[in-house]
């Protein structure tokens, strides 16, 4: 698989081959037929070891991706899927978790994950049923995840120890982002 290298600019981002990418990715909601390069994204950063089969089944995936139970964000830089948020939308209880967050490395550094997520809360607030709280955990192991929620006004409500299993078990935070009606 190709690996994707870029840059940010004064006039854009560039690539390894040092051609300028005159835009930043694109950042939609994910369609059906966005499936594959999204399974593409994931591979690319996890190397297959995903452990999450909506990231990674090509069926599944195309199921979420036409359900409303689901707002996927991503961005796109004409050529690839170069980040992916994921909201599970929970209609009934006016509840959203966000999580399966994933850059490539060449886009890190630009506040990519940060837009994802700004633009997935602005969709979730636009729903016929607007939610009143998203939640996520976070990885304790990177400080990254933590200050990004916190920067976006995610609350800390506490901490899961071993609640995750990726090489070895891992501690996840609990945070919350509140409307006004909450």
């Amino acid at each position: 698989m190709a690996r994707h290298f870029c840059y940010e600019t004064r006039r854009g981002f560039k690539n390894r081959d040092m051609t300028v990418i005159e835009t930043a990715p694109a950042v939609r909601v994910a369609t059906p037929d966005d499936a594959l390069r999204i399974i593409n994204l994931y591979h690319e950063i996890y190397e297959g070891t995903y452990p999450d089969a909506r990231m990674t089944d090509f069926a599944k995936l195309r199921r979420v991706l036409a359900s409303d139970d689901y707002v996927w964000i991503v961005a796109d830089d004409g050529r690839a899927i170069v980040g992916s948020i994921v909201y599970r939308v929970d209609p009934v209880n006016l509840l959203a978790k966000v999580f399966g967050g994933a850059v490539l490395p060449a886009y890190r550094g630009h506040k990519l994950t940060e837009k994802l997520m700004v633009y997935g809360t602005d969709r979730l607030k636009r729903l016929h049923r607007p939610v009143e709280v998203v939640y996520a955990t976070t990885r304790t192991v990177l400080e990254a995840p933590q200050k990004l929620t916190s920067n976006l006004g995610y609350r800390k409500l506490g901490i899961f120890p071993n609640v995750h299993k990726t090489a070895e078990y891992e501690t996840h935070a609990l945070t919350a982002l509140f409307s006004a009606t909450a």
